[in-house]
């Protein structure tokens, strides 16, 4: 079942909240960015077969997703940080700076007592056999494997700059077609124009 977001005034500011409140309000959005991605995981799975856990640990090793607390951080910074401006659009660069190093500590602690981890451990068994992950460790361990894992990332992130160009190439023949699918249907809409950013 999807977790409902909670409903979180734009205009909370934290000069005029007690910092009890202010720290309910924040964990409430962070709480919230996690919730968007976790909808359909299922807590508290059975526990992993001692062999299987072992495999589970190498393989999130040697794929270098154990090292990968930087991205949970980043993610969570930019997600307070876009909240924080709502309210506060001339939000200084020392509080972005504060919001960065604290979420990056706190993460990196979480890892390292693999609060998350414990939590992925089961879903990699619920999907792979302990023959499987044995396979991907190998492969992992190869020429090719250690290859794949290096560039990946940079892989990934040049696709998704493709993937927005080619988006931009075709959303005129798209909204064109839609247009005239109303039209044709007999709808009416009413088009307005987003207004533009103004935050720094």
């Amino acid at each position: 079942m999807p977790f409902l977001l909670p409903v979180i005034s734009p205009r909370i500011r934290y000069r005029g909240c007690s910092s009890v409140y202010s720290i309910r309000i924040l964990s409430l959005i962070l709480f919230s960015s996690i919730c968007l991605f976790s909808s359909g995981v299922s807590w508290g799975a059975e526990p992993v077969d001692p062999a299987k856990l072992a495999a589970i640990k190498e393989l999130i090793t040697v794929t270098g997703a154990a090292t990968n607390s930087e991205q949970y951080a980043r993610a969570f910074s930019q997600q307070l940080v876009s909240v924080l401006r709502i309210s506060n659009p001339q939000l200084p660069d020392s509080a972005i700076q504060i919001v960065n190093e604290e979420v990056g500590q706190s993460v990196k602690e979480a890892f390292n007592e693999e609060s998350l981890q414990q939590e992925i451990y089961p879903i990699y068994a619920k999907y792979f056999t302990l023959e499987e992950l044995e396979g991907l460790i190998a492969f992992n361990k190869s020429p090719a494997g250690i290859k794949a894992n290096q560039v990946m990332p940079q892989l990934m992130a040049e696709s998704m700059q493709a993937a927005q160009l080619w988006s931009r190439s075709i959303t005129p023949q798209i909204s064109k077609r839609v247009l005239e699918r109303f039209q044709k249907e007999g709808i009416q809409i009413r088009l307005v124009a987003p207004e533009p950013n103004t935050t720094p």
